[in-house]
């Protein structure tokens, strides 16, 4: 894996848009904070990702997934912690990684992580024509997760945070582009007002695995009565490459 460049750190406070009264404050995901944000981001998949709701995923399974992606964005410095200034709770969570170090030395995750073949397929055929070749560290970011937590949904953070990042995060700014997959229409309509491309797009209902199977034939149905969102039926793959436009 290689190593990265150096990594001065930031600090950035704002307020909400939505609501001026709270106060955030932006700061690097750290090694000590990895427990804490591992348990943000399981309650905030377990019950907001679509295709985590479909396929019913414990604790542990969510568990021992996302703690060893956190753990390798602390390493890359590719995380950002947003914490309430007055309360100093985690607001909002983003994970990154660096593509390179991802091919170079893949994530193990832990022993409880059960892989779903269908779910690995269906990301696998999402991102097929993935043209970004990283010859270095910090050529391609692979934007892993962004998740609100309960408290502060509607606040307008995961636009006004991912928008901060892009441009001014001291490594991902940097990166020749950046990629992410999305599942959830929020999430998508945060990348279209960001202005990135939608590289492919697949209906998740009619999805055929190779053995010629549709494993997610009842996914729209499933999630529009357990999360209340209507025809949520595709998953977005979206790229953005940074042509060197001004901060902000």
């Amino acid at each position: 894996m290689e190593t990265q460049p150096t990594f001065e750190g930031f600090s950035y406070k704002f307020v909400s848009k939505v609501n001026p009264e709270k106060k955030f404050e932006l700061k690097p995901l750290r090694k000590e904070d990895v427990e804490d944000a591992t348990l943000q981001l399981v309650a905030c998949f377990g019950k907001g990702d679509p295709m985590t709701v479909y396929n019913e995923r414990t604790f542990e399974n969510l568990y021992d997934w996302l703690n060893p992606r956190v753990h390798r964005a602390a390493e890359d410095n590719l995380g950002v912690v947003c914490t309430d200034q007055d309360t100093g709770k985690i607001a909002f969570l983003l994970t990154a990684h660096d593509y390179y170090n991802l091919i170079q030395k893949p994530i193990v995750f832990g022993p409880k992580m059960q892989k779903n073949q269908n779910v690995t397929e269906l990301f696998m055929t999402l991102c097929a024509d993935d043209s970004l070749k990283p010859e270095k560290f910090g050529d391609v970011i692979q934007m892993c997760t962004l998740s609100c937590s309960d408290d502060y949904q509607g606040l307008g953070l995961g636009y006004d945070i991912t928008a901060w990042v892009v441009k001014n995060h001291p490594l991902i700014s940097k990166a020749k582009a950046i990629k992410v997959t999305t599942t959830h229409p929020a999430s998508k309509r945060i990348f279209e007002k960001l202005g990135w491309e939608v590289k492919n797009t697949l209906n998740v209902v009619e999805f055929k695995t190779k053995a010629g199977e549709t494993p997610f034939a009842d996914y729209a149905d499933v999630i529009e009565r357990k999360q209340g969102l209507k025809d949520c039926k595709e998953v977005f793959y979206f790229v953005y490459e940074n042509r060197g436009e001004a901060k902000m």
